[in-house]
């Protein structure tokens, strides 16, 4: 599902620092890495906070912790769409994470 327009997210434009100089321009074949860190899974409960469960002595598995607190299944879902629509990759998913 190729994405028809951008979206500039609130506070995600960095303007050059201070003294800063253009030395020439990208390399195309550079590899760049960024992390895209997603919000936490609706729940339609309200959840103990993570300080809350670990003072009352409770244990999760990874995937109790996954589908408690981890990403939705359904954003990363979007986000690997988004990548594959721009020629991208998503080398490594951590939905525990939320990553």
């Amino acid at each position: 599902m190729p994405l028809k327009r951008h979206l500039e997210m609130p506070g995600s434009r960095r303007e050059a620092m201070p003294g800063a100089i253009r030395t020439g321009p990208y390399d195309p074949e550079e590899r760049v890495q960024v992390t895209v860190v997603l919000r936490q899974r609706p729940s339609r409960k309200r959840l103990r906070s993570l300080a809350q469960v670990a003072a009352r002595g409770e244990r999760l598995t990874r995937a109790e912790y996954q589908a408690r607190y981890g990403a939705d299944p359904k954003d990363v879902d979007k986000v690997k769409a988004f990548a594959r629509a721009h020629k991208l990759r998503a080398s490594k998913v951590n939905s525990g994470a939320r990553r």
